[in-house]
């Protein structure tokens, strides 16, 4: 992952706009490693042009002792003081995250993330999903005397210290974050690993080496069903099997728990063609377009697209029966929001072998409800 460098926040003009409390929300984690850099003390909660250009300076040009919390506000506040998740906060928290008389985004920004950390959290792990689209789909099979454990009676640190070490042997940073964040009827769980910076040398000379922010690593665990369905976004495949079983020894009671691939199945589009396409029950979803599928034909894989149309008028209502189908995409097309310049069109890709991939993860508990509904994502049995 590229190195990330603030724009927003290391400005000196916009912190000098700050009010003066946001502003030393934004330094607090700091102060230590400000004062080895230079920065002045301030005095009386004034702030004047020289102090702002110092931590400006600062945040701008880490250096490889920069705390790693301090280091995660830094990136994290900076993306949030950008209009369109600003505008996202707002959406969330309503009046409460509005831009207030002399605020600047950068402060509502840090309010957010020190004052409403839950929206700020559930933002930032959007956005840290719409670059990375796979979900692997599993469920959970207990004996009767085993039971999901509530997300809120388990302590995240319990998982932080069984995922250091797995991270240390990968040569990530041992330095690992995790947070839970109960969205509806789900609990998201933020699992923050890799290094604070990075060094990177220019191409004529290795030795010129500057460091820079790395936005770091976030894996998503979604837990719903109960606690008995998980839906993983992560950037190490290998990482897949210690979440699962992570998950098995700390949010089950009892020992007999296995987990297994969630089965999703593309029978619907072989069953009841005009069934497998309909949204009518979905408020949110205006249209669905069949893009591709892709299936077997004897001994010969075939792929059949349709990219200005839609399959469905393309293939006739019985050219799929008997196939064996591997992977359909979908094109969603949701109804105009307020505040929304623009109809929002999503891809959904839906694969067998129990991913479903999906083009940003803002809209993906409404299509997976709506693979539920159409019954793509089997119930599991057992």
């Amino acid at each position: 992952m590229a190195s990330y460098r603030p724009t927003v926040i290391a400005d000196p003009a916009i912190l000098q706009r700050m009010h003066p409390d946001r502003l030393v929300q934004l330094v607090s984690s700091a102060q230590e490693y400000l004062k080895r850099r230079g920065v002045p003390d301030y005095v009386g909660g004034i702030f004047n042009e020289l102090y702002c250009a110092k931590v400006a300076e600062v945040i701008e040009t880490p250096t490889p002792d920069v705390p790693a919390d301090f280091a995660e506000v830094v990136c994290n506040i900076d993306l949030l003081s950008q209009p369109f998740y600003n505008t996202e906060l707002h959406d969330l928290c309503g009046p409460d995250m509005r831009l207030r008389q002399s605020e600047s985004p950068a402060d509502l920004a840090v309010r957010a993330w020190f004052e409403h950390p839950a929206a700020a959290f559930q933002v930032l792990m959007k956005a840290s999903l719409r670059s990375r689209r796979t979900f692997h789909h599993f469920w959970f099979q207990v004996q009767k005397e085993t039971h999901p454990i509530p997300s809120s009676e388990v302590e995240p640190s319990t998982l932080k210290a069984a995922l250091a070490d797995f991270f240390r042997s990968k040569s990530r940073s041992a330095d690992v974050q995790v947070r839970f964040l109960p969205v509806q009827d789900e609990t998201w769980i933020r699992v923050r690993h890799g290094k604070t910076f990075t060094r990177s040398g220019t191409a004529g000379d290795p030795k010129n080496t500057s460091v820079a922010y790395h936005p770091i690593h976030y894996d998503i665990i979604v837990l719903y069903g109960g606690g008995l369905h998980v839906r993983l976004n992560v950037e190490i495949a290998k990482s897949i099997e210690v979440y699962l079983n992570l998950i098995r020894a700390h949010f089950f009671t009892g020992n007999d728990v296995e987990s297994h691939p969630r089965r999703l199945t593309l029978r619907p589009l072989q069953d009841d063609r005009s069934q497998a396409l309909r949204c009518d029950d979905f408020p949110d979803i205006q249209s669905i377009t069949w893009k591709s599928i892709k299936y077997w034909r004897g001994e010969r894989y075939v792929h059949e697209r349709s990219p200005k149309g839609d399959l469905a008028e393309l293939l006739g209502p019985d050219e799929l029966q008997g196939k064996r189908l591997i992977e359909a995409a979908f094109e969603f097309e949701f109804h105009k929001r307020p505040g929304e310049r623009r109809k929002k069109v999503r891809s959904l890709t839906v694969s067998e072998m129990g991913i479903t991939k999906v083009t940003r993860d803002d809209d993906a508990q409404t299509m997976e409800r709506w693979l539920q509904a159409r019954r793509y994502l089997e119930e599991p049995t057992g």
